[in-house]
């Protein structure tokens, strides 16, 4: 008798929904935070950006700073460098970034003395490791737990928390399920 065993990657994919108010952090003062999971993902090998947001007043100031038409919210996942921006000789490495453009919300308009939404919103569930939004884990995280998250202005400091009402991030981990077929 012949047994052959055959080995074929099946991955499945885990929404995760992390937002200021589900994420434990690390300095009350700051937007430096994690985001624990429940349970370990096994054999995590991409992590696709779906979706990250800021609610902000554009009238208020960030880490002091006034609000300018194409200021930018740098978003860092540790160690899941994607870009890469100069900052006044600061070379600033980050996973995704949000613009704040006014302009674009707004038109020749003032903004409103609110609360408004800014984000960086990814249409594309396809799992393509080419795809300039996923993110490959090489080698395979085989017990994905922890997302160790910052946000920092446009002059690379981490942004206090009083600058930003809500932050929130959605990303989808693909990880391996093995199937083994005996003939």
């Amino acid at each position: 008798m012949i047994i052959v065993e055959m080995n074929e990657d099946i991955l499945n994919r885990t929404v995760i929904y992390m937002n200021s108010s589900n994420i434990n952090f690390y300095n009350n003062n700051t937007y430096d935070m994690y985001y624990e999971l429940i349970e370990p993902i096994k054999d995590a090998i991409y992590i696709k950006l779906m979706r990250t947001e800021v609610i902000l007043n554009p009238h208020a100031t960030i880490n002091g700073l006034h609000i300018e038409d194409g200021d930018v919210i740098f978003v860092d996942l540790k160690e899941y460098n994607r870009v890469i921006a100069n900052l006044n000789g600061l070379n600033m490495r980050c996973t995704d970034y949000i613009l704040l453009n006014l302009s674009e919300k707004f038109g020749d308009k003032n903004p409103p003395n609110a609360n408004i939404s800014f984000k960086s919103e990814y249409s594309s569930m396809s799992c393509n490791p080419n795809d300039t939004n996923m993110i490959v884990l090489n080698p395979v995280e085989p017990s994905f737990r922890r997302f160790n998250i910052q946000l920092y202005d446009k002059t690379g400091k981490i942004i206090s928390r009083p600058s930003i009402s809500k932050f929130t991030m959605i990303v989808c981990i693909y990880h391996k399920r093995r199937k083994t077929t005996q003939f």
